[in-house]
């Protein structure tokens, strides 16, 4: 694609050191007429790759327009719903620094991530989370040594530690959620279940610890939006309880799972069709019957991850080696070995049951020659498969690169260095 052509995309000329959000930097501006998302992704990729050259690194590409987009559509459905980005989802610097001046606030599972939010973004310790169900006690001291107050528990055992490490925080009480719709079921390993959660808030209150509220997860990718109906009226019920117990129960935190942006469309749904606005619809209705809001009583936040960052980037990899068969039918067999795999941004396919799809940097009709593709990652480890049995390319060459829409959720996060290979590296722009 010729860039003269391009028209509605900024490249921004910081990287991933700088804190300063994108708004004032010096960019170049491209033209273009087309309002596919592929186009525009090919738009980029070629304008990063003229300035870089022929790199050999995996690249991803985050427009941080489409961040913005998310964070509007939130705001339109959920006005008085607090935001905590779920920073495990996609720590990248710049992007949580972007987030931040929106105004979004952050749940962090570690001290390494409480650390890049309070001490290097200089966030207010009183508008993060730390929100892990079950934490190391160095963690929980250095929450209480940079002023983060706010936590989680589901058992008496974490009580007790946190008790012990930082005696002024202030606990949501977490709960089992019935989550088989879920792309990424939680309640196996977190979450007290109904028949615990008095005898944890009586056992709070006997020794002394602050709960202030309660805390659900549905599951990351949550499809079903009826899974809310029973945690708010179990959440509703330990409030009660909390009340009982002596407890100053206003904190209600409707945790993550929520659908991320589809850029193909703009829409934002669930892997079964469920738009995002939809699931808006019955939570709104569910909040005003079980936790009617009217005197701002209640604080009601959510932990949002995917849903600003799964349609944000793309990958772009590159082609370093191929070799080809040919069936006892006369199809052409071809293995494509790639600088990127499951150990580094395609860890999705395996850890967040991702389904990855792989287009051509240029525009390429495809022939009628039968062929079959298989995409390698570049280890030495056979396990190393990206995606089996592709049939909609054209055949590539060597030093030829594909671009991989949406892969900005669970993968830059989860990334490694194995056999040495170079994770990818994050340039930013807007789509205006």
């Amino acid at each position: 694609m010729n860039l003269k052509h391009l028209n509605d995309i900024e490249i921004l000329t910081f990287d991933k050191s700088t804190l300063e959000t994108a708004d004032g930097l010096s960019a170049t501006f491209l033209q273009s007429n087309s309002s596919s998302e592929l186009d525009k992704a090919r738009a980029v990729a070629n304008h990063v790759l003229e300035k870089l050259g022929d790199i050999e690194h995996p690249i991803l590409l985050m427009d941080l327009h489409k961040v913005a987009i998310q964070y509007k559509r939130w705001m339109e459905c959920f006005p008085s719903i607090d935001l905590y980005y779920a920073v495990k989802c996609n720590p990248d610097r710049v992007l949580v620094a972007y987030l931040q001046s929106w105004g979004v606030n952050f749940d962090c599972a570690t001290s390494a991530e409480m650390d890049l939010v309070v001490n290097e973004l200089g966030h207010p310790p009183e508008k993060v989370i730390y929100s892990n169900p079950c934490k190391l006690p160095s963690h929980i001291r250095f929450a209480s040594d940079c002023g983060v107050r706010l936590t989680i528990i589901d058992n008496k055992d974490e009580i007790l530690k946190i008790k012990r490490n930082h005696p002024s925080a202030q606990v949501l009480i977490r709960l089992a959620c019935v989550d088989t719709s879920a792309q990424c079921p939680m309640s196996c390993k977190f979450g007290a279940t109904d028949d615990k959660v008095r005898s944890l808030l009586e056992y709070s209150a006997e020794v002394g610890l602050e709960v202030v509220g309660v805390h659900f997860h549905v599951g990351s990718g949550c499809s079903d939006p009826q899974t809310y109906h029973r945690a708010l009226l179990d959440a509703r019920r330990a409030f009660d309880i909390g009340i009982e117990c002596g407890h100053d129960m206003k904190v209600l935190d409707l945790g993550g799972g929520w659908p991320g942006l589809n850029p193909d469309d703009g829409s934002c749904k669930t892997a079964s069709g469920i738009h995002f606005e939809q699931i808006a619809m019955v939570v709104n209705s569910l909040l005003n019957d079980l936790f009617p809001n009217e005197d701002n009583q209640y604080k009601i936040m959510a932990e949002p991850g995917r849903f600003f960052t799964a349609g944000s980037s793309f990958a772009l990899s590159y082609i370093h080696s191929k070799s080809v068969d040919i069936s006892p039918f006369g199809e052409r067999l071809i293995r494509y070995y790639i600088n990127d795999g499951l150990y580094g941004c395609f860890n999705c396919v395996l850890y967040d049951h991702a389904t990855v799809h792989p287009d051509t940097l240029e525009f390429a009709p495809n022939d009628d020659q039968p062929r079959r593709a298989t995409i390698f990652g570049p280890t030495c480890d056979g396990f190393d498969q990206v995606i089996d049995n592709v049939t909609h390319l054209p055949e590539l060459e060597i030093g030829e690169r594909l671009i991989w829409l949406s892969m900005g959720a669970y993968t830059s996060a989860a990334s490694t260095t194995f056999n040495g290979f170079t994770q990818a590296k994050y340039y930013y722009y807007k789509s205006l």
